[in-house]
């Protein structure tokens, strides 16, 4: 399989019609009248099961009569779940969208009709149902825009409001979720659970984020020591060799595991994993990277000691040289070096990151 590899389902009698835009399909026939808005399921997948995935959920909505899109080929759906992908969109491989009365049965059909499948990428934006492919959230079906050309929905005065696509769950304050929504969502936070090594730590602030994961700024509870969290989600993520989040991570952790005894090299606190997220816990390194300390130390007027700034470099250099000699040493190289992965604090003192 290719990058151009077609997602496309034959259509069961003449009454259908497949409508392709941006890189999507949709279907539909004239028997179906679309709600403007209502409870939407999202499908996800991976490309290695987005065929199958197609198959088993199209057969039941032709049956059913429902509409619904997908992406139309792998290349779009790799870049949907690239490192640099939009997190809102992320994991979404189908989108359904059946009247209110069917909704609630429709959920567990699909998450019966999906069950041995490999799960996909979790979607941020929508709510998982039970465990499996099959998600949800409420949204816009139709095509409705603000005055200012946002995605919108109508609110209960009739009103268009903003269709807000966050990176994670929320319901409209004028909608109210259907029961069978609350019964499920109060089972899986009342099922057992054990202590979460997340809780070990305080969460101060996101540091940054991309479709793979966060880092963020934290403290360990107990020792009340400073750290650096970094997340990976699984089967989502990619580079451009293929790799998703939670490999590089794997990867990182492994490698930065053989350098721990070289100094200049951050350092492993604790390496876990919480529901179905990787996280790796490094020391937080006091200072500024070196394409800061840099802007902020060039000696740029006339009257500055450029002969002091040049012997602070060159103990800068030295000291990367030793620390990349030892990482040779240690039979490992590194492809990402680059003033942004280096600190340098007060004693010009380097870390690489």
């Amino acid at each position: 399989m290719d990058d151009h590899t077609d997602y496309i389902l034959d259509l069961p009698s003449e009454d259908w019609e497949i409508v392709e835009f941006t890189n999507w399909r949709f279907y539909s026939n004239s028997a179906i009248r679309m709600q403007d808005q209502g409870w939407k399921i999202h499908i996800s997948a991976t490309t290695e099961t987005a065929e199958e995935v197609l198959k088993r959920v199209g057969e039941i909505l032709f049956k059913k009569n429902i509409a619904f899109k997908h992406i139309a080929n792998e290349e779009f759906l790799k870049l949907m779940n690239s490192k640099h992908g939009n997190r809102a969109s992320a994991g979404k491989f189908m989108a359904i969208y059946p009247d209110d009365n069917i909704f609630p049965i429709l959920l567990d059909e699909l998450h019966e009709c999906l069950k041995g499948v490999e799960k996909g990428p979790y979607i941020l934006s929508d709510r998982e149902w039970k465990d499996g492919n099959v998600y949800y959230r409420y949204g816009g079906f139709k095509r409705m825009v603000t005055e200012s050309g946002e995605l919108a929905i109508k609110d209960n005065t009739g009103k268009l409001v903003p269709d807000n696509r966050t990176p994670y769950y929320r319901v409209p304050d004028f909608v109210t979720e259907p029961e069978i929504l609350k019964v499920e969502c109060e089972v899986e936070r009342t099922g057992e659970k054990k202590p979460s090594k997340l809780s070990q730590y305080k969460i101060s602030r996101a540091l940054r984020f991309n479709n793979g994961g966060g880092i963020y700024l934290a403290e360990n509870k107990d020792s009340r020591e400073t750290v650096v969290i970094k997340e990976a989600r699984p089967k989502v993520g990619y580079d451009g060799n293929g790799h998703d989040a939670e490999h590089r991570l794997n990867i990182e952790h492994t490698i930065l595991d053989r350098l721990k005894g070289i100094n200049g090299i951050v350092k492993v606190k604790d390496y876990f994993k919480v529901w179905e997220n990787t996280f790796l816990v490094e020391e937080f390194v006091e200072g500024i990277d070196l394409t800061h300390w840099v802007s902020s130390s060039y000696p740029f007027h006339q009257e500055q000691d450029i002969c002091n700034y040049l012997e602070k470099v060159k103990i800068i250099i030295d000291e990367l040289i030793r620390v990349v000699r030892d990482m040779h040493n240690m039979g490992v190289g590194m492809g990402d070096l680059q003033p942004s992965n280096i600190i340098v604090n007060t004693n010009l003192n380097n870390t690489i990151l």
